[in-house]
């Protein structure tokens, strides 16, 4: 079956389906078949096009209604139904990245059909969508974006399974303009320009989220706003203690922003990502963090009180945010399947320290500024630092053998597989010759 007819095929089992429970196994299929496409073959016709995002949106909006007539009654999905809905999110998310690979003129901003939002077209990257955006967002809307860095990739991954996001602002539109409440490992909350913000991280995915009471939302942007920007600096959270509202890290925001900070329970994200699974319990150990759960920037993407209002991707930087995914979900594939550890060196050791103690220094350590805030734990800039060196490392390795081919996602994990093997035996005669395994090894070694 084609992929076309399986989004039609897929959208007509949600609809006839009597619950999440029954159309489970089509989504993931759905999913799975969305990362076999070799995009560069994956050329559709307008009609086409029209008929998949039109399938597309048929499952999107029966499993946010199955979603929130759940909560409703349950207050949260079980997991196989939550698995459901985020395997639906993640499928269409990857299948316009195949179209948009295959042919950069279908990039146009993809608004929710009935949301408020007008979108449209704007060729370049993230900062000329600036006019588009300011004129769709709303005050209380949640921003959630993806950089072109492998260390925004290391944060996609960080708590969520394929997570295709690293970052969540909350937006309040202000008489001098859009502005973004956010927060960086450099400097804690913050408050900017949306058009600075755009310019400075250059954003190769934003998606627009918009709460479904919009008074709420109102109140939450503009508090938000004058919190940060006019009252006490509040320090960058690198524990992810999503209970302390008195230390705030990225995806955190929208949480503390609908919650404590108006005066209510905390409910976003209603499903926020566990900490169970072994390779990120691994990460998170090697980075000082222990906490069950966390909130992951694509959690805010399944929640029954948040509406997916449009969405964006730069066809520039697809094809390397997939190999990037692939640098990072290999090493933590290995710490599950190979009882891998990380493994940082003297080197790495002696960059932090340096680092930190130079960030300290009054005048010097303004030089370091934009890397890492004074009073970050050691331990997380160390566990950070040796992913982020795995990962490079195997990037530079897939991006030599690739050239410009963009294989699929199972090719790509069959390739660095195999340069796992290689590099295995290559450590084991002699370390300091071999890729990648002088930072990352078996335990038992």
């Amino acid at each position: 079956m084609g992929l076309i007819a399986r989004v039609e095929a897929a959208a007509e089992t949600v609809e006839g389906a009597s619950g999440l429970a029954h159309c489970g196994s089509e989504i993931e299929a759905l999913e799975g078949a969305a990362h076999d496409i070799e995009a560069t073959r994956f050329v559709v016709s307008d009609a086409e096009l029209e008929a998949v995002k039109t399938g597309l949106q048929r499952i999107r909006s029966r499993t946010q209604e199955w979603m929130s007539i759940a909560c409703e009654s349950e207050g949260k999905l079980d997991p196989g139904s939550l698995q459901t809905v985020r395997s639906a999110d993640a499928s269409g998310r990857v299948i316009m990245d195949r179209i948009v690979e295959a042919d950069p003129a279908r990039s146009a901003w993809l608004p929710t059909p009935g949301a408020a939002f007008a979108g449209g077209s704007a060729k370049g990257d993230a900062l000329e969508q600036l006019d588009i955006l300011c004129a769709g967002v709303r005050t209380g809307d949640v921003l959630i974006t993806r950089a072109p860095k492998l260390s925004s990739a290391g944060v996609a991954h960080f708590c969520a399974e394929g997570g295709q996001y690293s970052h969540t602002l909350v937006v309040s539109v202000e008489p001098d303009g859009v502005h973004v409440v956010a927060a960086y490992m450099e400097h804690g909350a913050t408050t900017q320009k949306l058009e600075d913000f755009l310019r400075e991280n250059h954003c190769c995915r934003i998606a627009v989220v918009r709460h479904v009471d919009g008074d709420l939302a109102e109140e939450v942007g503009r508090a938000a706003f004058r919190r940060i920007a006019h009252g006490p600096q509040v320090p960058y959270d690198d524990v992810f203690d999503s209970n302390d509202p008195g230390e705030l890290y990225c995806s955190e925001i929208p949480r503390w922003a609908y919650g404590e900070l108006v005066g209510r329970e905390p409910t976003l994200p209603r499903h926020p990502s566990p900490s169970g699974r072994r390779a990120r319990s691994a990460i998170h150990a090697s980075i000082g963090v222990d906490v069950p759960w966390l909130c992951s920037p694509v959690d805010y993407l399944v929640d029954p009180n948040l509406r997916l209002v449009a969405e964006w991707r730069d066809p520039a930087a697809i094809q390397l945010m997939r190999r990037q995914d692939a640098a990072i979900e290999a090493p933590m594939r290995w710490i599950d399947q190979h009882d891998y550890v990380l493994s940082p060196q003297l080197l790495e050791r002696l960059t932090v320290k340096l680092g930190l103690a130079i960030r300290r220094l009054p005048v010097l350590g303004m030089a370091l500024q934009s890397v890492a805030g004074a009073d970050i734990r050691p331990q997380f800039l160390l566990g950070s630092l040796t992913l982020l060196k795995v990962a490079g490392a195997l990037l530079l390795e897939l991006e030599a053998e690739l050239g410009d081919k963009t294989p699929t996602r199972q090719a790509m994990a069959e390739r660095l597989d195999s340069l796992r093997e290689r590099d295995l035996e290559r450590w084991r005669r002699s370390p300091r010759r071999a890729v990648f395994h002088r930072w990352l090894h078996p335990a038992s070694q």
